[in-house]
């Protein structure tokens, strides 16, 4: 199904492009399902390298498919010892994610704390414990300021009996 529906997308505007991001995104998804790594790292690839130009472009339409597509390539590198790659592939994941954050597109945080800490399980089985405490304290200080926030707000809340 999707060979057939990457066949048929033969534009290269960005709608079509879009689509082709995301057949990629299935193709990966469905070979992985299967077993197939190397597959679904090939097909990983394509997705972002699509997605990476889309948003370069400032054409790319869900940059969420971007980010859930570098997640899983850099899933797929670390079942294959490439853990450079997938250091490689988080860190994008986590740039695109803070920057998503501060340009206020998404609001949970809750993605970027994982993110970290994934990026600092990597970073230590290439033995780069400095960098992985930096994506721990990094981790953890998103996650206290969201604590914070949150506390402050209930704080701050009118009581029911006022």
């Amino acid at each position: 199904f999707v060979e057939k529906a990457l066949t048929m997308i033969g534009g290269t505007d960005p709608w079509s492009e879009n689509r082709r991001m995301e057949l990629h995104g299935l193709a990966a998804e469905a070979l992985d399902d299967r077993g197939d790594v190397e597959g679904s790292l090939s097909e990983y690839d394509q997705t972002v390298a699509i997605g990476s130009d889309l948003l370069s472009r400032g054409v790319l339409e869900d940059p969420e498919e971007l980010i859930t597509a570098l997640v899983m390539k850099a899933g797929c590198e670390s079942d294959l010892k490439r853990y450079e790659d997938s250091v490689r592939d988080l860190t994008a994941a986590v740039s695109i994610v803070e920057g998503m954050i501060e340009n206020h597109m998404v609001s949970d945080k809750e993605s970027l704390i994982a993110l970290h800490h994934d990026l600092a399980s990597e970073l230590m089985k290439l033995g780069r414990t400095e960098e992985a405490e930096k994506h721990l304290i990094r981790a953890m200080e998103i996650g206290v300021a969201g604590f914070a926030g949150s506390v402050e707000m209930n704080v701050n809340k009118p009581s029911k009996d006022e």
